[in-house]
């Protein structure tokens, strides 16, 4: 695993190890402790060092208390990956690549870079085009292109597809019916110039983002704009976040 991946695994299980302690917040502070006795799985309560006989119709208690038992041993695992990537990262050497350091948006090439290798792909992505104005203060993260995006994720796209010359617009707007959306990436075929729609979908583990993007997808659908069709669909929860190599692998797919 080269050093990059590693702080992406690192980030992912700090973000896990929080998700899980708000999991044990909600449940009780008993333990559980199943055994066999010959033929049977027996239950026992396990409080203030005492151990007390779990009946069947406790089972809604047991549910909870295993649940506890599942997300203790989850967070232990957890901990002790975090604190082996934590050594593995002091001791690695420095990695940035060549590549990185001639896109980065600090970078003394930047502009010249631009004119020289993406002239044509700059020049549609940079004319101007109505773009969302929704939470400004958002757009935090900086990329290869220059442009402020919202999330790490979003710049493993942005960056991805600059990288590969394929031109694209940041959250350009779209009308949709009677609706206006701002897709995330409005991308166009560097040859055959067809316009395809990205949109990553960050949040499916929260409730009210899923059925929000369920509405999204259906908005899309019925303005003839398809899943694996014209309209590319990335999925991300806490659990499983975004990988570099899936967004390479995509843009593979529609673009080489």
């Amino acid at each position: 695993m080269d050093v990059q991946k590693m702080q992406k695994e690192l980030e992912h299980l700090l973000a896990e190890v929080h998700w899980i302690q708000q999991k044990l917040k909600n449940l009780p502070e008993e333990n559980i402790s199943c055994e066999r006795d010959k033929q049977y799985i027996r239950w026992y309560l396990i409080s203030e060092g005492k151990r007390n006989y779990l009946p069947r119709s406790q089972e809604k208690l047991a549910n909870k208390l295993m649940q506890k038992k599942y997300y203790l041993a989850r967070l232990k695992d957890d901990l002790d990956e975090i604190t082996f990537l934590k050594k593995c990262l002091k001791i690695a050497p420095p990695h940035t690549r060549r590549i990185d350091k001639l896109l980065s948006p600090d970078s003394s090439y930047h502009n010249l870079l631009l004119s020289a290798v993406f002239n044509d792909e700059v020049s549609w992505s940079t004319t101007d085009y109505q773009r969302s104005n929704n939470y400004p203060e958002k757009l935090i993260h900086n990329t290869y292109a220059g442009i402020l995006v919202r999330s790490k994720s979003e710049v493993l796209i942005a960056n991805a597809l600059f990288s590969k010359q394929i031109p694209f617009r940041y959250e350009a707007c779209l009308q949709l019916g009677s609706h206006t959306v701002y897709p995330d990436f409005t991308i166009r075929h560097p040859v055959t110039k067809k316009i395809y729609y990205w949109e990553h979908l960050g949040m499916m583990g929260e409730e009210d983002y899923l059925d929000n993007a369920l509405t999204k997808i259906r908005r899309y659908c019925r303005n003839n704009i398809y899943p694996d069709g014209n309209l590319i669909l990335t999925y991300e929860s806490l659990q499983t976040p975004l990988d570099s190599e899936l967004v390479l692998h995509i843009i593979e797919h529609y673009f080489s």
